[in-house]
């Protein structure tokens, strides 16, 4: 297991799980369970285009950081994140950019 560079509160991401059948209505309030304002909008980027991190071993839960963090930006409504999230995102080879985004 790799330890990871990310402060609290975002820390916490890196220990929820994921589940490929949930949908969007039954995502987690990233916002209110973590306190996240507009101040953590940089390290949530960060750790959403953080391939390194993404791309891990997928029996370390931390993997699925990358896809909370995309998920809290949407949830603050965090327009200065489109440009690096679809820059970053590889379109053909990451199920879950197609899951969440089409």
């Amino acid at each position: 297991m790799e330890s990871w560079n990310y402060a609290p509160p975002l820390d916490k991401l890196l220990d929820i799980s994921l589940d490929i059948d949930q949908k969007f209505e039954d995502w987690a309030d990233y916002v209110g369970m973590l306190n996240l304002t507009q101040e953590h909008i940089p390290e949530l980027i960060r750790m959403a285009t953080d391939k390194k991190l993404r791309f891990s071993d997928a029996e370390d839960e931390s993997y699925a950081g990358p896809v909370h963090a995309w998920r809290a930006l949407g949830q603050l409504r965090a327009q200065e994140a489109a440009q690096p999230l679809t820059a970053n995102f590889s379109w053909n080879n990451d199920d879950w950019v197609t899951e969440e985004l089409f």
